[in-house]
């Protein structure tokens, strides 16, 4: 997952996720990991010195419906906001899909992670902007009430969606699972 967010820009959550897991949403390398990166990883066109080059933390975004958060103490005291990188943090209140990135395109960001939550993923997925996933299975049972995506009809948002270059990792006790989406319209979105 560290890898995924040292290739990003941005990473981009919900609040209900700042509110459950107090993600810090930092790149956490062990030493050297990052040097160890190479264009084929992950399967990304990026140029490799860019990879392996220092980078900035990527800036934090927060989608959020809310025009007060974070409103609590707790919401304030998450680490988004109080770590050493609190500044890379951006909220932004009631954007679409398609507008979060326009802002994020006039930062200078190519990247974006989706981590989170279902909402967040499911929208995304369904105003057609998701071009790549990578989905982490580890052995064990993790769960609440809630779906980890939107549903829609009771499927996920990303029912139907089609992968192509799927490749298959492990990294220690987990699998990494990753693909390209294949676009609906031949003309859009990425090519094989």
């Amino acid at each position: 997952a560290h890898q995924l967010r040292h290739l990003s820009d941005a990473i981009i959550v919900g609040a209900g996720t700042v509110r459950a897991d107090n993600p810090k949403l930092t790149i956490r390398l062990q030493s050297g990991e990052g040097s160890e990166l190479r264009m084929a990883d992950m399967g990304r066109g990026v140029d490799p010195v860019r990879i392996i080059a220092q980078k900035p933390q990527p800036l934090r975004v927060v989608l959020t419906r809310s025009e007060t958060f974070p409103e609590t103490e707790a919401e304030r005291a998450a680490a988004l906001f109080t770590d050493e990188h609190h500044e890379r943090t951006l909220i932004m209140r009631n954007a679409e899909p398609l507008a979060v990135l326009q802002n994020l395109a006039k930062r200078q960001v190519l990247n974006v992670l989706l981590e989170g939550g279902g909402q967040v993923l499911g929208s995304f997925f369904q105003a057609g902007l998701v071009n790549e996933v990578a989905f982490f299975l580890a052995p064990v049972m993790l769960g609440t009430s809630s779906p980890p995506v939107a549903m829609s009809d009771g499927y996920p948002a990303f029912a139907g969606a089609a992968l192509d270059r799927v490749s298959y990792e492990k990294l220690g006790p987990d699998l990494l699972m990753h693909a390209m989406i294949r676009p609906a319209d031949p003309g859009q979105g990425p090519q094989p």
